[in-house]
This record gives structure tokens, sequence and C-alpha cells, in this order.
């Protein structure tokens, strides 16, 4: 389950293969969207809440217009399933964490796999700091690690 930035949606996924946008105010369900092959895992609102970038068991990772429900892009993602996706600050960057053991960033505009870090164990969750420059993750194998994502 996801909010959008400003609270009024919610989204949710499910193993059968959808994403669900629901309005808080009353719960009506606003659209549904299909598109994943596998159960979807994970969901996260970009921090405009223009994109919901949704992650699945087969790793496969979707960028989505949740406002037309149009697939926007489709990353090639993990080797297996999706475990965590968080936005950059900006929102220019996408973070996904997977059973394979492996954080990766993610180029949203251009599709393109930024940089790649590695746990000896699969990893449950990633977050930004607020500045963008660094990725947190934190793994199966009971470790928390500081990535330097923007040198600058």
């Amino acid at each position: 389950m996801a909010f959008s930035p400003d609270d009024r949606y919610m989204a949710t996924a499910s193993n059968d293969r959808t994403i669900r946008i629901w309005r808080t105010a009353d719960g009506q369900l606003m659209r549904t969207m299909i598109g994943h092959t596998s159960g979807i895992k994970v969901i996260a609102f970009s921090p405009q809440g223009s994109y919901l970038a949704s992650g699945a068991r087969d790793g496969k990772i979707e960028i989505w217009d949740w406002r037309t429900g149009l697939e926007v892009k489709t990353l090639p993602g993990h080797d297996l399933s999706l475990t965590d996706l968080a936005w950059s600050p900006h929102g220019t960057k996408l973070a996904s964490s997977g059973w394979d053991g492996m954080v990766r960033i993610w180029d949203v505009g251009t599709g393109s796999e930024l940089q790649t870090f590695a746990h000896e164990r699969w990893v449950r969750a990633v977050a930004w700091s607020p500045d963008g420059r660094f990725l947190l993750s934190g793994g199966d194998d009971l470790s928390l690690t500081v990535w330097q994502v923007d040198p600058g």
C-alpha cells in the first residue's frame, strides 16, 4: 500500500497482477491498472505525485501515469522478486531492492541503470537521504549500509 504525497489517494497492489487506486476521502475505487505478468509486491508514488512505480515477483519494474492508468516505462528490474522501491527526493531516480541481493539505482527519464550495489543476502528495504546524495539499504544479512549515490 502507498499513499500519494497529498494523501488524497491510496494505491494497493496484489498478487492478481493489479494495482487499484482509491480516493481516501470516501474510499471510492478510482482506477484498476493491469500490466505486470506476475504478482505485484511493492508500489511507490513519486514525490511530486505524477507517477507510481510498481515492482513484481518476476523482478520487473513498471512506471505508471496513475491518473490515466497508462504504463510510461518498463525497467528490466532484478533477477528475482522486488522487495522495495524508493523515489529520490526530486523524483528523477528510483531505487529498487530485491531477493537477488542487489540494490539498483535507475534514471527514470531514460530507464537506464545508473548504479548497482550488492548485499550478501536479499535486501529488505531502501530509503534516500533528504538531499538525494545517499541511499540506505537494509539487508536480510542484518546489515544497514549507506551508499554514496551522488559523488558531488
